[in-house]
């Protein structure tokens, strides 16, 4: 959002701060649900019989975060059940490859044993960086940070600012889980795998619990100071 004076029809998105129209209840940027400020609600028709209300209003629809929209992109579960498929198949003729031929010259590596460790340690980074809690938010991101390259942290902070308000307001807490992995490519230096990732978001007071499943082609490289994510990609 610019530093300009928001027009009379216009206000900011309290979940990404971005410009959008005073009436609307979707933001077009995050894709988040807005709640209806009074001047909506007054003119607004009223329902025939209003329903009773006990105690604090309940936060609006869960909606996953701006950083972790940027990262991943959503697919439905057909998709992602077929995906699946074709994923463990690739893997399979990947590895069986690689397996078969030590003559190769494009230095992916051939042992199961390392392969192996490999998926672990990606699947570990990839649910550790998209999770968090809302009461451990600072910490989470720090561990998170943890786990990428310097190019992947500036990223990662240049967005995270945007989320803070929201985390805190509506005491949000996301976790991702890994529900399938396979490798695309392995050598000494450099991990890339196929990861299918299923995130829960759920707010505090609030009985509505949004559940995305996404994919992405994450890259993990060997640093000085161990294996870092260096990149996390739509797929």
């Amino acid at each position: 959002m610019s530093g300009d004076k928001l027009a009379a029809d216009e206000k900011a998105c309290p979940f990404c701060a971005e410009t959008i129209k005073a009436a609307a209840i979707k933001c077009r940027y995050c894709g988040s649900d807005l709640p209806q400020d009074d001047g909506a609600a007054a003119s607004a028709e009223p329902p025939a019989e209003p329903p009773e209300t006990l105690g604090d209003p309940e936060p609006p629809a869960v909606s996953g975060p701006p950083f972790v929209r940027a990262l991943i992109s959503p697919v439905t579960s057909a998709v992602l059940v077929l995906l699946i498929a074709v994923a463990a198949v690739s893997a399979y003729l990947v590895g069986h490859h690689a397996w078969h031929a030590h003559d190769a010259t494009d230095g992916q590596v051939v042992s199961e044993a390392v392969r192996s460790v490999q998926l672990d340690r990606v699947s570990t980074a990839t649910a550790t960086v998209l999770s968090y809690k809302a009461a451990s938010f600072d910490a989470d991101s720090k561990k998170a940070q943890a786990l990428m390259t310097a190019s992947m942290k500036s990223d990662y902070l240049a967005t995270l600012d945007k989320v803070r308000a929201s985390v805190s307001k509506y005491k949000l807490n996301l976790t991702a889980k890994v529900a399938s992995i396979g490798l695309t490519s392995i050598t000494d230096d450099e991990v890339k795998a196929l990861v299918f990732i299923n995130q829960t978001t759920t707010a505090k007071g609030s009985k509505n619990t949004q559940v995305d499943e996404n994919r992405a082609i994450v890259t993990m490289v060997k640093t000085a100071v161990g294996w870092r994510i260096s990149k996390i990609a739509p797929f």
